[in-house]
């Protein structure tokens, strides 16, 4: 889970405060802010967003507790949550939309986090950092106290675990002391004992009640050891059956060990290793047979090849001679053509000459006549300009018309346009009443509010009910504040609740008495039980029966029948009572109930007359309140919603005078802004009888849009006036220049005519026609020249430089056929040359196989001895000496390693389900029993166990009424506080015993979950704090190590140069560092196995140098890779030193 966007909506300090959290590379983002700026509060908003707001958070001192926000969008995986939290019991969160979330609709996001661990685990601040620190120091000697306090992020473990086994020897231990409060209560148990067995009454009714409480206790402490002893062998047959197979299985591992009997261990790739290197082999083997047969078959063929060392000495030579042959052997052809082009060029130039009129006797005389290219380009050039100057001069003449029409036109047009004028104060009016808008609609609209605002009061105030009041006086009311009402309802509902409370009790109580009443009726009816009265009354009445024969008031013979009757009754009735002593004395605390419960019912009566006065008062007191300040009747409950609506009066009252207020400046702006406008109207005529301010713009603005487009219109006008006059000048002057320019030009045309032998008088089109003629024969003459020099000429020498080198080469390489045509030469000699360099090339090719084989075959042999070195390692462990053995070896280490693991196993799951027994007990556990009849005798224990349960009930019930009766034989009273004493006591031995057990397991449990924790995390937790703690130090520390010789195991730091130093010399800043390494290490393991969860860090590094805070940097840039860092701090230092660790792009946010 990550936060994306934190919303500090009303909470602390802020209002509507936002803070962006995007999603980067190296999840990090600092916020940086002065003292006082809002980190903490910042950092206690990530908690109440995600865990709620406290109910007493000191947060408030800005918004109140009803108005308290914080915003968020959270994101885990593909899922993302926007949602606002606000304070309260219940219904806390609710999405963006306003919809209600369920108060579990962040669990997905936070899985089993609560904010205890939120807090200890993913934050950290200086305060806590420097105080990890000073923990590492007090438990220096404890490396697992040390790693568990800095995993979970809490201090002063040793602390409370030193506490809790203070605590338990303050309340029991082996040897009796006067100080601990088991033996203080043992010996006040005695005491008790013996003023009861001395303030005993020795009557036999007394005895027997005693010796059955006794006999009774006795037997009860038989069944709790007959159910001990039970209960010790559920459990150990239990064990027994749970470890048997896992100790079967360990059995048969082990005699499997024996039977493969002595196994070199090898390592876990050797039969890898081995499969790899016997392919090698093989292909290797294979490939160097291969690359040795190719090699003499190439070495055979590069001794038949002979090449002709002659001619490839030549190579180049005959090579060029081939090239020349090529580029020449269209030259003689070429030549011959090249005389008919001259021919065909001069055929053109004679016909050229006889159209000119000029003589044609040779090339050199036409040469002469023919004008230069300069005198040529003059007359081409004089022509083009001829016409050019021509029409400039025309339209130079047009122009100068043109612009003088265009001046006559513009004083036309200006002496056609009118004359209006308007007054100044017209525009400022006008703008004034512009300025108002649409004002039919403005009052449309504030009517409208007006009207709604009305109703909205009306409808509020209806909520005002009886107490509704003029909004001045409901401004006076001076109500109890929020709190204060909160706290009278809570007191309120408290005495209400009571009232409520008592009722329930004393219904229950009544209901209790009545059927305690039928209860002992029916007892009575049951067992026909005689009461002392009904004895004492039998006897009376026999005795005065007997009394009555005695003074002789009755006869013997009439009274003895009677007399002896009444005896009997008083006899069998004594009888009677005594035999249901026990039925008696169950009745009696029957009775003694029903009085006590009387006796209840008329202290909750009491107690019930108490509240309700109580209530009463405080309703009254209220009442009081409300009369006093003009609400009389208002009930409590109904204050707050009261408040609520008067503010809103009070508030909808000041939007509606607000509303009028504006309304009325409204028509007051409108009322002057149409009297300004109708009187600058009514200078012009234009406004009289018009009263609205809308039909008074559209008039003035159509007065001030005439004037102004007449004065605009004037305006342009007479600057194009100016402007064409001004252009007339620079007409006239470019008219006089083109006729000077035309003359000029005519008298140089018919000089360079004459210049090129042509009559001055031509005209320009005859002109063009003998230029063109001209410059024919000027081109063909040159081609004649370049033909004869740069074509014929030129083949004709490179012909014979051709034949010079085919003769020399010939007699040099080849005599036979130097008498043959040159071209025969060049090809007989590239014929030669061919095949002595596919010869040559045809050599180099074998001879590059030949070493390509050569080197496979030297590969080949490389790689059978290094796949044969592979091996030594692992024939030397085994003593192999073949692959062979090495299999068999490798299968037997591999069999041998998957035992131990299994074995391994199988010893790990007898720990966990062995109670703590080790292998050897529950070994002997098992062979003491029988396995087969281990189920039988479970079944037989449980039933034991249920009739001692059911027997220990029974006897309980029977000790209870016991000692009830032996508490309420009469005369007693001294027996009774010795019993009372003696019953404290045992009380006070059985909460020791209770708390010790108590006190005694959490410590025991707190050891152990440390010693664990150590066991399966030093390893790992000290490999990443190792490398975190050395960067922190700046490699001052090299490592962590732990010295297991010990006891209990302790931590040291090694440096670069071989020095340990133990933590208690470290000074405080490594301290510091050290604990803030092994937290970064837990929390990356914790990370590793949990979804990530943002950490929160607070200026942990306020007394850090620069390079030891970029460390730090560093080593949360890493862990920044896996979950989401926010950082805090009120240094601006840090942003540079952050930007250098994660890049300028970083996140930043500035809380000032």
């Amino acid at each position: 889970m990550r936060i994306s966007r934190l919303d500090l909506l009303s909470y602390g300090k802020f209002t509507d405060k936002t803070i962006a959290l995007p999603r980067a590379a190296k999840d990090f983002h600092l916020l940086v802010g002065p003292n006082e700026a809002g980190k903490s509060t910042l950092r206690n908003a990530i908690q109440d967003l995600l865990f709620g707001i406290e109910t007493r958070s000191p947060f408030n001192f800005l918004h109140p507790y009803n108005e308290m926000r914080l915003g968020s969008l959270i994101e885990h995986e593909t899922n993302l949550l926007d949602f606002i939290r606000s304070k309260g019991r219940n219904r806390t969160l609710q999405a963006k939309d306003g919809a209600i979330l369920s108060d579990d609709a962040l669990s997905s996001y936070l899985g089993q986090i609560d904010r205890i661990f939120f807090e200890q685990m993913y934050g950290l601040d200086h305060e806590r950092l420097v105080h990890g620190g000073d923990e590492i120091l007090s438990a220096a000697n404890d490396i697992g106290r040390i790693l568990f306090q800095a995993a979970s992020g809490i201090g002063s473990l040793g602390d409370i675990r030193d506490k809790l086994e203070n605590e338990a020897d303050k309340l029991w231990a082996k040897n009796s002391s006067k100080s601990r409060e088991y033996y203080i209560a043992k010996s006040q148990f005695e005491q008790a004992e013996t003023a009861l067995k001395n303030a005993v009454v020795r009557t036999k009714e007394w005895q027997e009640a005693s010796s059955t409480v006794d006999l009774i206790d006795v037997n009860l402490s038989k069944l709790r050891e007959e159910y001990a002893t039970l209960e010790q062998e559920r459990v150990k047959l239990e064990r027994i059956r749970r470890v048997a197979p896992i100790l079967t299985t360990l059995v048969e591992f082990e005699r499997n060990v024996m039977e493969l009997g002595e196994i070199h261990t090898l390592p876990e790739d050797a039969a890898q290793r081995l499969d790899q290197a016997e392919s090698i082999l093989a292909n290797a083997m294979h490939s160097q047979k291969l690359f040795e047969e190719q090699a003499l078959k190439l070495q055979e063929q590069i001794e038949n090849l002979h090449p002709n060392i002659a001619m490839l000495k030549r190579k180049e030579d005959i090579e060029s001679l081939s090239d020349q042959r090529q580029l020449l052997r269209n030259h003689e052809r070429d030549i011959e053509h090249r005389k008919i082009e001259i021919k065909s060029f001069w055929q053109v130039i004679e016909l050229s000459t006889k159209e000119l009129g000029w003589p044609t006797e040779d090339e050199a005389q036409v040469n002469q006549l023919i004008p230069s290219s300069l005198i040529r380009s003059t007359i081409s050039s004089l022509i083009r300009q001829n016409d050019s100057l021509k029409q400039k001069f025309s339209n130079t003449e047009d122009a100068l018309s043109k612009q003088q029409d265009e001046i006559n036109n513009i004083d036309h047009e200006i002496t056609g346009l009118s004359v209006n004028e308007y007054q100044p104060t017209l525009v400022t009016s006008l703008s004034t009443a512009r300025s108002l808008g649409d004002t039919p609609s403005q009052k449309e609209r504030n009517q409208a509010q007006i009207k709604r605002l009305s109703k909205n009061l009306g409808t509020i105030r209806l909520e005002l009910g009886a107490w509704d009041r003029d909004v001045n006086q409901l401004k006076t009311i001076n109500l109890p504040t929020p709190d204060e009402t909160t706290d009278l309802i809570n007191r309120y509902n408290e005495l209400n609740s009571k009232s409520v409370t008592f009722k329930e009790r004393i219904t229950q109580a009544n209901s209790d008495l009545k059927l305690l009443e039928l209860e002992i009726k029916q007892y009575q009816k049951t067992h026909q039980l005689v009461t002392l009265i009904e004895v004492q009354h039998a006897r009376g009445c026999r005795d005065q029966t007997w009394q009555a024969i005695k003074t002789g008031d009755k006869p013997i013979a009439a009274a003895a029948s009677s007399y002896e009757q009444e005896i009997d009754i008083a006899d069998t009735l004594s009888d009677q009572r005594h035999d249901k002593a026990k039925e008696e004395s169950e009745l009696l605390s029957k009775a003694n109930r029903l009085e006590q419960l009387q006796l209840t019912i008329d202290d909750l009566k009491t107690q019930q007359e108490v509240n309700e006065q109580d209530l009463n008062g405080f309703i009254a007191q209220w009442n009081d309140c409300m009369q006093g300040i003009g609400l009389p009747g208002m009930g409590l409950l109904k204050v707050n919603h009261w408040r609520q609506v008067r503010d809103q009066v009070i508030n909808a009252d000041a939007e509606l005078v607000e509303a009028q207020t504006a309304n009325d400046a409204l028509l007051q702006k409108i009322t002057y802004a149409e009297a300004s406008l109708a009187e600058a109207l009514s200078l012009t005529h234009l406004g009289e009888g018009q009263e609205e301010l809308s039909t008074l713009i559209q008039l003035a603005d159509e007065m001030v849009a005439s004037v102004t487009r007449t004065q605009e219109q004037r305006k342009n006008l007479e600057k194009q006036k100016t402007r064409a006059e001004d252009k007339l000048p620079e007409i006239r002057n470019l008219l006089a220049q083109a006729k000077t320019a035309l003359e000029h030009h005519e008298a140089n045309l018919k000089i360079n005519l004459e210049l090129a032998h042509l009559h001055p008088d031509l005209e320009i089109g005859a002109i063009e026609k003998a230029l063109g003629l001209m410059e024919t024969m000027d081109k063909n003459l040159e081609k004649i020249r370049d033909t004869r020099a740069n074509r014929i000429d030129m083949m004709q020498s490179a012909l014979d430089d051709f034949t010079k080198n085919a003769k020399e080469l010939a007699l040099d390489i080849s005599p036979d056929f130097a008498n043959d045509k040159p071209e025969q030469i060049s090809l007989l000699l590239s014929e030669y040359l061919k095949k002595a360099l596919s010869e040559d090339q045809g050599l180099s090719r074998l001879k590059t196989e030949l070493e390509s084989a050569l080197k496979k075959v030297s590969d080949a042999k490389n790689n059978i001895s290094d796949a044969q070195a592979s091996l030594e390692p692992l024939l030397h462990i085994c003593g192999a000496i073949n692959k062979d053995e090495l299999r068999v070896a490798v299968q037997n280490s591999d069999r041998m390693r998957k035992i131990a693991g299994d074995i391994d196993h199988a010893l790990k799951q007898l720990l966990q389900t062995g109670d703590g027994l080790n292998r050897e007990a529950l070994r002997s556990e098992f062979e003491a029993v029988e396995f087969d009849t281990i189920e039988s005798r479970l079944v037989e224990i449980n039933a034991e166990i249920n009739r001692v349960v059911e027997q220990q009930n029974q006897l309980s019930g029977e000790l209870n009424s016991a000692r009830q009766a032996l508490a309420k034989i009469a005369g007693q009273d001294e027996a009774a506080r010795a019993e009372s004493q003696r019953q404290e006591a045992l009380a006070g031995m059985a909460n020791a015993a209770e708390r010790f057990i108590k006190v005694f397991v959490a410590a025991k449990m707190l050891r152990w979950a440390i010693e664990r924790y150590r066991e399966k995390k030093q390893g790992p937790m000290l490999s990443k704090a190792s490398e975190i703690f050395c960067g922190l130090t700046i490699n001052s520390f090299n490592r962590l190590v732990v010295d297991h010789d010990s006891e209990p195991p302790r931590l040291s730091g090694q440096r670069s140069t071989g020095q340990y130093v133990s933590i208690e010399g470290m000074s405080d800043g490594t301290r510091d560092q050290l604990y803030l390494a092994l937290r970064l290490a837990a929390l990356e393991m914790h990370l590793e196995k949990t979804p990530p969860i943002p950490f929160i860090a607070d200026d942990l590094f306020i007394n850090y140098d620069n390079d030891r805070a970029k460390a730090g940097l560093e080593a949360l840039a890493k862990l920044s890779e896996q979950t989401q860092v926010i950082f805090l701090s009120h240094h601006d230092h840090m942003v540079p030193m952050a930007q250098s660790v994660f890049g300028s792009g970083m996140n930043i946010v500035n809380l000032s």
